[in-house]
This record gives structure tokens, C-alpha cells and sequence, in this order.
């Protein structure tokens, strides 16, 4: 199962975490692991290269986890901006659910930032 964890500060999305396999089928062929990591890479890549916004942005394959936050000295700004990007992909993913529940679960936690 993939996991997505969305985290959130005062109602602001600043980052997410991905981990794990879905299993819905042969690697290279995974429809579901597919979708949500298209949808992880536009999220992180317009951020990151068409608003300029820092951030820190990790992944192990191995492991497959991707881990991307928003950097904590950035403006609240900065974090509204990247709004758009961040909805977009949770409702990408809240969709992904709901059709593929058995490989896919979303969650959201609030951080101190």
C-alpha cells in the first residue's frame, strides 16, 4: 500500500511524504504507483522550479519514500503560493483513493512550523 501523508500548519499544506509500494501491480506496470508519482513530481517541480520557492526535498528508492517540505524560513507568502500546487495534488490523490481504497491511503497531519 502507498501512503500519503499530507502535512499542514494552520490550514496551509507545506509538505507531504510518500511511502511504500500500492501492489496493485508489476513494477513498471503499476498503474496507481504511477499516477501518484507524476502527480508528486509536477507538485514538487512547480514549486520548486516555476514559483522558486525553497524547500527540501528527499527520496529513497529503496526504500521508496519521497519526502517534500516547504523550507521553514520562507514567508507565509511563499506558503500561499505553493497552495495551488499542494491542493491540486491532494485532490489528485483524495480521487486516487477513493477508486483504488485497497492501495492507496491519505492522511493529513498538523505540524509546528
Amino acid at each position: 500500500m502507498t501512503k500519503v501523508t499530507f502535512y499542514k500548519f494552520k490550514n496551509l499544506i507545506i509538505g507531504f511524504e510518500i511511502s511504500g509500494h500500492s501492489g496493485y501491480d508489476d513494477f513498471g506496470r503499476d498503474i496507481v504507483c504511477s499516477a501518484i508519482s507524476t502527480s508528486s513530481q509536477q507538485t514538487v517541480v512547480g514549486i520548486k522550479d516555476v514559483l522558486k520557492i525553497k524547500s527540501n526535498f528527499q527520496i529513497d528508492e529503496k526504500k521508496a519514500l519521497l519526502k517534500f517540505k516547504l523550507s521553514k524560513s520562507i514567508e507565509i507568502e511563499e506558503i500561499e503560493k505553493a497552495q495551488c500546487f499542494f491542493e491540486a495534488f491532494e485532490i489528485t490523490v483524495r480521487d486516487i483513493e477513493k477508486q483504488y481504497s485497497k492501495y492507496v491511503k491519505l492522511e493529513v497531519k498538523d505540524e509546528i512550523y
